[in-house]
């Protein structure tokens, strides 16, 4: 591997080894990745009074999707919702998360999540998380999704995680797991220094793995989700802002070489977004415009000017799994000046938009906008001929948007963004117990190993309902760290 593209190498080794080594480092417990469930897991592991290292191949904490996720967390019961007189109960949202999944989640670990996620963000904010509002986002049945700012939760928990003097190795990628001589139990990780290619031996007694999934790897999402011709998500990586897929898969194929199970390998969660400016076959978060939302009005259509469906309690990722369904697997957003009006946009979405690159067109009529979107004119018409009368009406009659959600479209200049897939994360991965230990193909667990955050497989069913990954990668770190690898820590 060489400096700057150490994240393009596909071939990394990750056949396990039996048998003795010679340590370079040695702990209690090994917590791979510094996301939320890592940073989380390492903290809750030394206040056990346990000897923690964690290993992260990025050169900080501020690279990965918990860094630059929305920042959205699920959160049941809590003292700002009854402020609101909000009524919600961890049974409400696991109902939800089963709804949204089709009821194929792996409902013992959803359980688990509803039941310890309180207590698991309590200790968050008690360690410097900071909540901006409360509000509502679609396949949720009440107003629950607590907005935060996914970097300031990750400087706080990394602040607490130096504060402790936790022991940490940055720049080194995990490539393989070091076993005992009968392949039963992980006593260590053989990782691989990003700049010099170096082996590093590292020894544990417990092993958390928190590396994240495999959305920033085609290769592994052609393998298990061939229908999907999605973008890779890409994230500003250190000082060198270089950019780099998120989620790599290392995590999958360290486990999955020395036997571990999968489970629901075949449910990503797709999102819409639009092509990086810059970088071919990434796409762009960073630096997207900003347009209303479905809440506020716009609307989704097909490039045949057609809604294909409710927009504003559909979980976002519904909506990105029925994009599969439309011609040329594309979306366009589409509202008036109402609604453009109440977006400012920022310097870096601003020249974006003014470079062409932004996949936004404005017009002061349909025809117009529709012939310059590359959207069918007629359909587009109709279309909006339709949604606004009902809107006068007060009723949709195709698909039932609440009326709290009816808004005409129809005071010029009109405003199209165009969407396209991406991968946003993998709602599979490796199957683990009730105690987040990892299981072998065999059904057992594999002595040493537990998991924690989006490697984690099977608790989203089919469809992913927005806003619990971030908050289960938050309890599932807490209770591994904390409670579960401890034990063998």
């Amino acid at each position: 591997m060489h400096a700057g593209k150490w994240w393009q190498a596909g071939d990394l080794e990750c056949w396990p080894i039996f048998g003795s080594v010679s340590w370079d480092y040695n702990a209690d417990i090994v917590v791979v990745g510094s996301g939320i469930a890592g940073l989380l897991a390492s903290i809750e592991a030394h206040e056990k009074g346990a000897g923690v290292l964690l290993i992260e191949m990025a050169e900080s904490p501020f690279c990965g999707e918990s860094a630059v996720c929305g920042g959205g967390m699920a959160i049941p019961g809590t003292e700002m919702q009854a402020r609101q007189g909000i009524h919600d109960s961890p049974d409400s949202l696991y109902d939800d998360i089963l709804a949204a999944g089709g009821g194929s989640n792996r409902k013992e670990l959803v359980r688990l999540f509803t039941e310890h996620v309180g207590e698991a963000y309590s200790r968050l904010m008690e360690l410097g998380g900071i909540c901006n509002k409360v509000g509502y986002i679609g396949g949720h049945s009440v107003f629950r999704e607590h907005q935060h700012d996914p970097m300031q939760i990750q400087r706080a928990l990394f602040d607490q995680f130096r504060k402790r003097r936790i022991q940490s190795l940055f720049g080194k990628r995990a490539a393989r797991f070091v076993m005992t001589p009968d392949g039963r139990r992980v006593v260590g990780i053989g990782a691989v220094d990003v700049h010099s290619g170096e082996d590093v031996m590292i020894g544990g007694k417990a092993i958390i793995l928190a590396t994240g999934g495999m959305c920033g790897s085609p290769e592994m999402l052609a393998r298990y989700v061939p229908n999907l011709d999605a973008l890779a998500l890409c994230a500003a990586v250190g000082k060198s802002k270089e950019e780099r897929p998120i989620g790599l898969g290392d995590g999958y194929r360290m486990a999955m070489a020395i036997g571990a199970d999968t489970t629901h390998m075949y449910s990503v969660s797709t999102y819409t977004g639009i092509p990086h400016p810059e970088r071919a076959g990434f796409s762009n978060r960073s630096r997207r415009p900003w347009i209303p939302s479905y809440q506020e009005g716009a609307i989704a259509v097909n490039s045949k000017g057609r809604r294909f469906i409710e927009e504003t309690t559909s979980p976002p990722c519904e909506i990105g799994m029925r994009m599969l369904e439309q011609p040329d697997q594309t979306l366009f957003k589409v509202c008036d000046s109402r609604m453009w009006e109440t977006i400012t946009q920022g310097r870096a979405e601003a020249e974006v938009i003014a470079q062409g690159k932004g996949y936004l067109w404005e017009e002061d009529s349909l025809r117009k906008l529709a012939n310059a979107a590359g959207i069918d004119p007629r359909g587009l018409q109709a279309t909006i001929d339709r949604y606004n009368l009902f809107v006068e009406e007060g009723k949709d009659e195709d698909f039932e948007r609440p009326i709290e959600y009816l808004e005409p479209i129809d005071r010029p200049p009109f405003v199209a963004h165009q969407n396209w897939l991406i991968a946003l994360h993998n709602s599979g991965g490796l199957r683990v117990s009730n105690r987040l230990q990892i299981l072998h193909v065999s059904g057992k667990p594999i002595l040493g190993l537990f998991g924690a955050g989006e490697v984690v497989g099977g608790t989203s069913g089919e469809v992913y309902l927005t806003a619990t990954h971030y908050p289960m990668a938050m309890t599932f770190g807490y209770l591994a760290g904390g409670r579960f690898a401890i034990s063998e820590g």
